[in-house]
């Protein structure tokens, strides 16, 4: 399965102009546990498109797929590494901030 980029409905005000993170059926998420520094800015980043990795994660249950790949920083010319995680596993690992809509 291909990861894709999907829009948010711009009728849905909150997360106008933005994307989620999905391979098939599944939305994956950004943990803070993974991505500290975007999960404090997340204003400023935004998913860049282009090739992901696909990588089995043991630690996590039952040793589900993540996504790595690269953000935007906006203003800048600079992209930021991401790990995500599909947004299920969420809190596997204690309690962080999550993000799903950049």
């Amino acid at each position: 399965m291909d990861v894709e980029l999907v829009e948010a409905n711009p009728k849905v005000e909150d997360v106008k102009d933005q994307q989620v993170l999905t391979r098939g059926p599944v939305v994956y998420c950004l943990e803070g546990i993974d991505n500290p520094d975007i999960l404090e800015h997340t204003d400023l980043f935004s998913y860049k498109p282009g090739e992901y990795e696909i990588v089995a994660k043991d630690d996590l249950t039952y040793g589900i797929k993540i996504i790595k790949g690269e953000m935007l920083k906006a203003g800048k010319n600079q992209t930021q590494k991401f790990t995500a995680i599909p947004y299920f596993a969420w809190r596997n690992r204690g309690a962080t901030k999550v993000r799903v809509w950049f």
